[in-house]
């Protein structure tokens, strides 16, 4: 499967939510399996990475970071 590399937001703390697929995601403190429904937080400068381990279907989900990287879209 696609393999997002291990990287990290300094300011930013993140959820990603589970629309479809199966994946792993993993910090330093944890590894764990993902699917349909599952919800990942990651802290602020927290190293992670997020990878598909289906070869049939694509992991599919929904980032959200606070706050926002754009500044354009601050409110």
């Amino acid at each position: 499967g696609n393999v997002l590399a291990r990287h990290n937001h300094p300011y930013h703390e993140s959820f990603f939510f589970v629309l479809s697929g199966r994946g792993m995601a993993e910090t330093d403190e944890e590894k764990r399996e993902i699917g349909p429904g599952s919800v990942v937080f990651v802290g602020a400068g927290e190293p992670h990475t997020t990878y598909n381990i289906s070869d049939t279907e694509s992991l599919r989900g929904l980032v959200i970071k606070a706050p926002p990287e754009d500044e354009e879209i601050r409110m």
